[in-house]
């Protein structure tokens, strides 16, 4: 493969006349002044030739540089960026095969990039042959390793090598104390980490906002808010500024504690610090709001979300769920007819909800009207969706537009659940058509989906209407005999006295 060179306002191009390959350089802009030394600046098509053509590739150097040893460090560094350690591993013995000697700059690329892809032993191979060929491998090359075996859960190991590191004459900086630190966290390990944390401190060197933020979350999620509230204060005091993630994770941490006014006052605070509130930091506090049955007071925050334009379906679909749990019609519509007005489009979620609550009313009128705006949405429907209707016609004993949207969902190629057998399941019964009830069992077992309680129950109380004790009692004891134990209804079902502790 013959490659030309040509010089043009001071760029070097290169070109293959013969293929229809392009392995041009296309203007690295390099100047070509002899003895010049560029900066690892080649292109990754150069890799790309060096692929097609290896022995060819070397006949490049005279043409690329007058210091061949940089086009090895090109390629390496351009592989280790693609995510391609390994194609680089092969360039960099390809070099060293030609009498190149790699540097070690050129080996930290590598450490790097095989530690990213998960192969921490590996790179911990390309250190210790470093040494061997008496180069010293940077801090910055081995807080690369350190940064790989804390991901791999092995942060214990990262450690004892940066202890080791001291007596070789290393300074601990920054940046390896927070990766140290943040692998720490990610294993639970806290007291580790505020090790590292006080001794980041006694040798002055101030924490990062994300190093501060790793402790917080920490602590947050072990439900210690106060330790990170005291981390938080430290985190002022030392003027470090915190960042949305700061705020997300301590106001959740006051909504899982119960104290919901001191997260909404967070909220309200944020502002002075030049940041706002985004999607997740309402997200936590309107759902424990609703699940305190406090909904109207999430129901405030809407014209202040709007105006900070975080209010998003989200939001609106988490509250529309809370007034449905409520059974509250004329507030789910409301929310509803604003959630619109405030240009929040609605989601496949968000009909559901509303579908939901109007099959409970047994309202199966608007309950259909708004499955099929749904659909002229281009929305599409879901297995709940589609549960949520046939639900709502199995309630009402259309059994006939239940089954339609059945054999429509395993059309579409959607899964039925237990939950949507058993609405079929128990309407077939109630319209005393057992033989539909008892194939409906038997798909359900074809499907590896098995009958729960509440599906039994069902089966049990249609075979009593029938006056079919003897198959009621059958299904009674296949249902003790696949481990399932009674509820409140079952025992109603069956005559049996309620307190009692067992079946046996």
């Amino acid at each position: 493969m013959k490659l030309q060179r040509e010089a043009v306002s001071g760029q070097v191009h290169l070109f293959e006349p013969t293929q229809n390959v392009s392995v041009a350089v296309k203007s690295c802009n390099l100047p070509i002044r002899k003895g010049c030394r560029w900066k690892h600046m080649l292109c990754l098509e150069i890799l790309f030739a060096y692929r097609l053509a290896k022995n060819d590739m070397l006949e490049l150097l005279p043409y690329l540089l007058d210091s061949p040893e940089h086009v090895h460090r090109s390629a390496d560094i351009q592989c280790a960026h693609q995510g391609e350690p390994y194609e680089a591993s092969k360039v960099l013995e390809e070099m060293k095969n030609s009498g190149i000697s790699p540097d070690a700059h050129s080996y930290g690329i590598l450490v790097d990039g095989f530690c990213k892809r998960g192969d921490s032993v590996k790179g911990l191979s390309l250190i210790e042959e470093m040494v061997h060929n008496d180069m010293k491998p940077s801090l910055v090359t081995y807080t690369s390793l350190f940064d790989g075996l804390c991901k791999s859960g092995l942060a214990d190991v990262s450690l004892n090598m940066f202890r080791n590191l001291a007596t070789s004459g290393y300074e601990y900086d920054l940046v390896a104390y927070s990766v140290l630190l943040k692998g720490f966290c990610l294993q639970g390990d806290l007291d580790s980490a505020m090790e590292l944390f006080n001794e980041m401190i006694n040798n002055s060197l101030i924490p990062t906002a994300n190093s501060f933020n790793w402790l917080i979350h920490g602590f947050c999620k072990m439900r210690l808010l106060d330790k990170a509230l005291e981390l938080f204060n430290i985190m002022l005091q030392s003027d470090v500024l915190p960042t949305v993630f700061t705020f997300n994770v301590i106001v959740d941490g006051y909504c899982n504690a119960g104290h919901m006014e001191e997260a909404l006052k967070l909220i309200n605070e944020m502002h002075e610090f030049g940041i706002f509130p985004n999607t997740y930091t309402y997200n936590g506090f309107i759902k424990r709001l609703c699940k305190q049955s406090s909904i109207d007071k999430a129901w405030e925050l809407l014209p202040q979300m709007l105006k900070m334009d975080t209010l998003h379906d989200v939001h609106c679909n988490i509250l529309l769920d809370g007034f449905a749990k409520q059974l509250s019609l004329k507030k789910t519509l409301m929310l509803y007819t604003r959630m619109l007005k405030f240009g929040v489009t609605p989601t496949t979620f968000t009909y559901t909800i509303l579908i939901n609550i109007f099959c409970q009313s047994r309202d199966m009128h608007e309950a259909w009207n708004l499955f099929k705006d749904m659909l002229e949405r281009g929305l599409i429907p879901d297995t709940i969706s589609y549960t949520s209707v046939i639900a709502g016609f199995c309630r009402v004993g259309d059994m006939r537009k239940a089954w339609a949207l059945y054999r429509e969902l395993v059309q579409r190629g959607y899964s039925p659940n237990v939950v949507t057998y058993t609405c079929l399941i128990d309407g077939f019964c109630n319209v005393h058509c057992m033989d539909m009830a008892n194939l409906l069992i038997d798909e359900m077992k074809k499907r590896d989906i098995n009958p729960d309680v509440v599906t039994y129950t069902a089966l049990i109380a249609g075979y009593q209407r029938l006056g079919d004790i003897n198959r009621a009692q059958e299904l009674f004891s296949e249902m003790k005999g696949n481990g399932i134990l009674l509820d409140y209804a079952a025992y109603c079902t069956m005559g049996m006295d309620t307190n009692m502790a067992s079946y046996d």
